[in-house]
């Protein structure tokens, strides 16, 4: 039997999560925007290339977004990596938060070929601003 590519592997994930996601106004209907600012950082980076620079990103999501706050892993190779900012999401808006930061390590695995074995540790530096209706 043929093995799986990693990009087979991402598909056949992301579809089975977006089967069961709501829309951000019918879980959390009080919010206007989530904007969120990403730093990815490979800790292999530098010893890798010497021209090795962070990735940068950003997402705004609205209302009639999807509520999946599931962020793909930066590198291309990962399997079944990804970063979840659900929880954070949850936090911010029972405490009516409205900016909020941290960081995240990679979880999936590096390539194909060890997975099982080596793990990805691509990191994620965020941060989120959640806009509410009625407030600026």
């Amino acid at each position: 039997m043929k093995k799986k590519s990693a990009e087979q592997i991402q598909k056949e994930l992301k579809h089975q999560r977006m089967i069961s996601v709501e829309f951000i106004k019918d879980i959390f209907p009080d919010i206007k925007e989530i904007a969120f600012e990403f730093k990815f950082d490979d800790p292999d980076g530098p010893t890798i290339s010497p021209n090795y620079k962070p990735s940068y990103s950003s997402v705004k999501l609205l209302p009639q977004n999807l509520a999946l706050f599931r962020f793909e892993c930066e590198n291309r190779e990962c399997v079944k990596g990804g970063f979840y900012l659900r929880e954070e999401i949850k936090d911010m808006v029972q405490a009516h938060k409205s900016e909020s930061s941290g960081q995240l390590i990679c979880q999936g695995w590096q390539d194909p070929e060890r997975e099982g074995q080596h793990r990805c540790l691509l990191e994620l530096s965020y941060s989120v601003r959640v806009v509410y209706y009625g407030k600026s």
